[in-house]
């Protein structure tokens, strides 16, 4: 395991390539809204845990989804774009 340290001391030592790769201008506020976000985002996961009791349950919505929803989905997916073909890299 000492490997790891020696790694991590590495990769981010002053002007390496993965230092500045990991470096942000984030401030304490920043963090603590996206620290704010993600414990939401977990909180709804549980809550929605709760009442999902299967894989098809939670595909179909439990079946009760109402017309004008399952219509506005469909058609959501039916009008995302189809970004299917390969994009080359920069020649840079």
């Amino acid at each position: 395991m000492p490997y790891i340290a020696l790694i991590a001391a590495l990769l981010v030592r002053e002007g390496s390539h993965f230092a500045a790769m990991f470096s942000t201008n984030f401030t304490t506020l920043d963090w603590w809204i996206v620290a704010l976000y993600l414990s939401i985002a977990v909180v709804i996961g549980v809550i929605a845990n709760r009442f999902t009791h299967s894989v098809s349950n939670y595909m179909v919505g439990g079946r009760s989804v109402g017309a004008a929803l399952n219509a506005a989905s469909y058609m959501g997916t039916l009008s995302a774009p189809r970004h299917n073909r390969a994009v080359a890299p920069d020649p840079a």
